[in-house]
């Protein structure tokens, strides 16, 4: 269970650094437009400030928790390399209650941006769903980054073993990059589709949040990402909280990594990585 809860600390941490990063360098400069966030710095100082603030409490998440500021390197088959003290939980806690007051900020600041609608359309949405593999278990709501089943807008769900049948990979001649179609038709994935999909099992501020502005995120606009982020902000600092106070009240305990026997199969896990869902999966011989 430590670990289950550290797992999901390490996610919301980087959920929180990516969430505010776009928001602040990339979103707020392109709506007031600003060539960049040092652009916009120079007109909007205190604003600029406490994103680059959040982005840094979520990195500081991820460094005290996954040994690296940036792609963490300490969560390691079974477990964690290191744990982390009381006292450094302690600190992130504290940093965590002050970002709990800017993210709030935040999405006051994102909802007011008024959206273009020249990108509303019909769209299929897809997000994690279910509790068989969550980290921990939820004491808030339910709402998660983790889950054993996908879930589609269209009423469809598959066990995530089955992703393959979702995401129909397909090489494009215009770009690099593959492109996943359902259905043979685009689905989006991301902060949007959790909200739509899973925004009821949002508690606290965060649900506050989303019923402010429940039409306009069921609106078929794209650009509402951007107000969906600004609300996993909110969920992601009060679920680490959450996490961090149940971690104090049972106390940390020294645990090695579990021992694993390699054997013949085929595992896939997934997970709600900031800007979608992200799946792993591996066999051997």
């Amino acid at each position: 269970e430590q670990t289950r809860l550290l797992r999901d600390l390490l996610v919301q941490g980087g959920n929180i650094e990516s969430h505010a990063l776009h928001l602040f360098c990339l979103v707020l400069p392109d709506f007031l437009n600003y060539p960049s966030a040092v652009a916009l710095a120079s007109d909007y100082p205190a604003e600029v400030k406490m994103g680059l603030e959040l982005k840094r409490l979520g990195n500081a998440i991820q460094e005290t928790i996954g040994g690296r500021a940036i792609h963490p390197v300490n969560a390691v088959v079974g477990g964690f390399g290191r744990l982390p003290t009381s006292e450094q939980l302690l600190d992130l806690k504290e940093q965590l209650e002050r970002g709990l007051e800017q993210s709030r900020v935040t999405f006051d600041l994102v909802s007011s941006l008024e959206m273009p609608d020249f990108c509303a359309s019909p769209n299929t949405y897809a997000a994690l769903s279910g509790n068989g593999a969550e980290p921990a278990r939820q004491t808030a709501g339910g709402y998660s980054l983790f889950g054993n089943k996908i879930a589609l807008s269209t009423g469809d769900t598959k066990e995530i073993g089955a992703y393959k049948d979702i995401c129909n990979e397909k090489v494009v001649p215009h770009s690099h990059a593959k492109h996943s179609r359902f259905k043979d038709n685009p689905f989006m994935v991301g902060a949007l589709a959790r909200v739509v999909l899973n925004g009821k099992k949002l508690s606290g501020q965060a649900r506050k949040a989303a019923e402010r502005l429940d039409s306009e995120l069921l609106s078929g606009n794209s650009l509402h990402n951007n107000t969906a982020q600004a609300i996993e902000l909110i969920y992601s600092i009060e679920r680490s909280i959450e996490i961090i106070d149940e971690l104090l009240t049972r106390g940390i305990k020294e645990e090695k990594p579990l021992r694993v026997t390699t054997r013949a199969g085929t595992g896939t896990g997934a997970v709600e990585a900031p800007r979608g869902t992200l799946y792993h999966s591996y066999s051997f011989d």
